[in-house]
């Protein structure tokens, strides 16, 4: 309706995600040149009853329309000023900028720096440029992501209508089905979910 989806998602998960983070990828339009261009995909946090930013296990995540506190993914700024400032370049700007520097960001691992590092290496290649131009402290933060980055970079999905969920459970057995020896191992940790629904 109006661009925005109308629904209910519900997932099976052994647990509740925690972290929720919806990304609608709106596809294109025709701007006043006749010329088709790919429109910003749109995020937002959705709660539930309580507040909580949480989606439990069999619980409906329900999309109700136009939501007044989202943000564009990304929104491209001039890269060569000096005086930059991320929170200004969309919600992948304000996760960068949140970063306090690469020792801080190592050293402190819990849920919400977890969760940040998760969208980051989610969306790589749509990450704003550092600004190389930046002589104060703290530097611009670049996130390194090894061999495993381009397997879980989702940034080419962001062309196409389609809606992307990120969650994770913070403690959870293995949610997949696997057996060894005929028998599911015990199993437990940090389990990060992506799904992806195209429209």
């Amino acid at each position: 309706a109006d661009g925005w989806p109308q629904g209910e998602l519900i997932h099976t998960l052994p647990g509740t995600l925690t972290n929720v983070t919806v990304i609608q990828c709106r596809g294109e339009s025709v701007d006043r040149r006749g010329q088709k261009r790919q429109l910003p995909a749109r995020v937002w946090r959705p709660v539930d009853p309580t507040g909580y930013n949480a989606w439990a296990s069999g619980q409906p995540l329900i999309l109700k329309g136009a939501v007044d506190n989202h943000r564009d993914l990304v929104m491209p700024q001039a890269t060569y000023r000096a005086d930059r400032d991320l929170t200004r370049e969309g919600y992948l700007g304000d996760l960068l900028n949140q970063q306090k520097g690469l020792l801080s960001a190592m050293s402190a691992v819990d849920e919400s720096v977890m969760a940040r590092h998760f969208a980051l290496l989610t969306f790589f290649d749509a990450l704003p440029p550092p600004n190389v131009r930046r002589t104060q402290r703290p530097h611009d933060v670049l996130v390194a992501r090894g061999v495993t980055g381009p397997m879980t970079d989702l940034t080419p999905l962001l062309h196409g209508r389609r809606l992307i969920v990120l969650g994770h459970l913070k403690s959870s057995p293995l949610p997949v089905p696997l057996t060894l020896d005929g028998e599911t191992p015990p199993s437990e940790g940090w389990t990060f979910v992506r799904m992806i629904y195209d429209y």
